[in-house]
């Protein structure tokens, strides 16, 4: 299976979720419960040490051995992935983020990854142990292409943002360029011409740059669509066979597969969208 990215570097996505894992198993309802009533039981125990009810120093046993029983059961929660597929959605809608609501084609490419992420958690929980061992490294992929999804799709909210801006400028830019060149047809000073024809040349070069700005991101959102659908189609394989209680026995053609979609994007992304804020005539 191929290493390298998903071996050797963290997973931004994969990060976040362990954060709020720990935060669930350490702050969960059962865990303060359980927290409570060893402070409580510490209390009264100290309480009756002081009636001469116990023998003098009884109270931090039992402060210890609850605190035994609180740290066993914030392992056991974080041991347990019931809760696996819920915090996966809640981590990556935070991870999207709120600024690509405004945009809904992206905002439906995002959601549509992390569906695709929370069923795969959820399929990873049921599986078996052997199983789940089986993509363990593909899940580090995994994790590290959902990273390059969600920089692909916050750039491409934000030009498709600044494309719609330009766009409109940009059909004042023509309008204006008809009205002007209508005019230099019927010019008959030579030199009012001569202006007539410099300013619709400057305002044709705008209209020219925000065709190609507005060409330059729709490939960007093509990218993201691409990107999002390798994503269905990989998970959908593992998917399949996790819930069959089986290996996945292609898991290091999948494995490549990811690693060249990663690299693709990074790519993409290291080129980004130049000459966003083309001249205003």
């Amino acid at each position: 299976m191929t290493t390298g990215m998903a071996a050797t570097s963290p997973s931004v996505v994969r990060a976040r979720f362990r954060a709020a894992r720990t935060e669930a198993a350490l702050t969960g309802t059962g865990t303060a419960l359980i927290g409570a009533g060893v402070g409580l039981a510490a209390l009264l125990t100290w309480l009756a040490e002081g009636r001469g009810m116990l023998q003098p120093e009884t109270w931090p046993l039992a402060l210890g051995g609850g605190a035994v029983v609180l740290a066993i059961k914030a392992a056991l929660d974080l041991l347990d992935r019931d809760d696996d597929a819920d915090l996966w959605r809640h981590v990556l809608t935070q991870a999207f983020g709120d600024d690509m609501r405004s945009d809904g084609d992206v905002a439906r490419q995002a959601r549509l990854a992390i569906e695709f992420r929370t069923r795969l958690a959820a399929a990873e929980a049921k599986a078996g142990r052997t199983a789940r061992h089986s993509v363990n490294l593909l899940m580090l992929r995994i994790d590290h292409f959902m990273d390059c999804i969600v920089d692909l799709a916050r750039q491409t909210a934000i030009e498709r943002g600044e494309s719609r801006f330009q766009t409109g400028l940009s059909s004042r830019s023509g309008q204006r360029l008809s009205q002007i060149e209508s005019q230099v047809t019927t010019a008959h000073d030579p030199a009012h011409a001569r202006r007539l024809q410099d300013a619709a040349n400057g305002l044709s070069s705008h209209v020219r740059a925000v065709d190609g700005l507005a060409r330059r991101v729709e490939d960007s959102y093509l990218r993201l669509e691409r990107a999002v659908a390798a994503l269905g189609a990989v998970t959908s394989e593992i998917i399949l066979d996790l819930s069959r209680g089986r290996t996945v026995p292609q898991a290091g053609a999948l494995d490549a597969q990811i690693a060249g979609e990663i690299l693709r994007i990074r790519s993409e992304l290291h080129e980004g969208v130049s000459a966003l804020a083309p001249p205003l005539p």
